[in-house]
């Protein structure tokens, strides 16, 4: 259907409308040079450069609800951090143990712990 400087856009119906409404938009297109090749036979749209004002990335779940428990946080906010006015006594490990905990996988270190009484 159309190709830009790094990705290429088709469709498994037939593309010639789809091609018609780019080619006809030119609100859209300002900003991007547009030309028509033939590849294969068959009409293929290459646009180059940018727009001058690119609409800013939208997810596609935007619009459905969210899950109850979850809030929600605005781009770029942080989250509220945990009360820790009770400061908890600092862990201390032995040069084996943090050995240990840096070299051994995880599930073998869970598994330690678990069998210790020392699991979180």
């Amino acid at each position: 259907m159309c190709l830009s400087t790094q990705k290429m856009y088709g469709t498994w119906g037939d593309p010639e409308p789809l091609q018609e409404e780019l080619i006809a938009d030119e609100e859209w297109r300002a900003g991007t040079h547009l030309s028509v090749q033939e590849i294969a036979g068959q009409r293929v749209l290459r646009f180059s450069g940018r727009p001058p004002n690119p609409a800013a990335p939208r997810s596609r779940y935007a619009d459905e609800p969210r899950e109850a428990g979850r809030t929600e946080v605005e781009p770029g906010a942080r989250r509220p951090t945990p009360d820790r006015s009770a400061p908890s006594a600092p862990r201390r490990r032995g040069p084996v143990r943090r050995l240990a905990a840096d070299v051994l996988p995880p599930v073998v270190t869970r598994a330690i712990r678990r069998r210790s009484g020392g699991g979180r």
